[in-house]
């Protein structure tokens, strides 16, 4: 539900669900990746940078690149919002 909310740009929706998938699994890197994006497309950068981080202790290698690579999106611009944002929280 994050990622579906983050994408028609839904933020405190997509932030709340997120918060709510990471209560019982820390590990769940989707929805880490996915609160980094709605933290830094909402402009809480301070919130973007922790979620950012947590990214990395789930994947230390994460690389936007490669993520935004395997993305099956439709639309280019939808892979280059999700690139933008996880580069705007602080991820490489």
């Amino acid at each position: 539900m994050g990622t579906t909310y983050l994408m028609v740009r839904r933020y405190d929706e997509s932030i709340s669900a997120c918060k709510k998938a990471l209560e019982g699994n820390f590990r769940n890197l989707s929805a880490h990746l996915t609160l980094a994006m709605a933290y830094s497309s909402s402009d809480k950068m301070d919130e973007a940078r922790a979620a950012a981080s947590d990214v990395l202790k789930v994947s230390p290698n994460f690389s936007v690149e490669h993520f935004a690579q395997a993305l099956p999106f439709k639309h280019e611009e939808d892979r280059v919002f999700v690139a933008d944002a996880l580069r705007k929280a602080g991820l490489k």
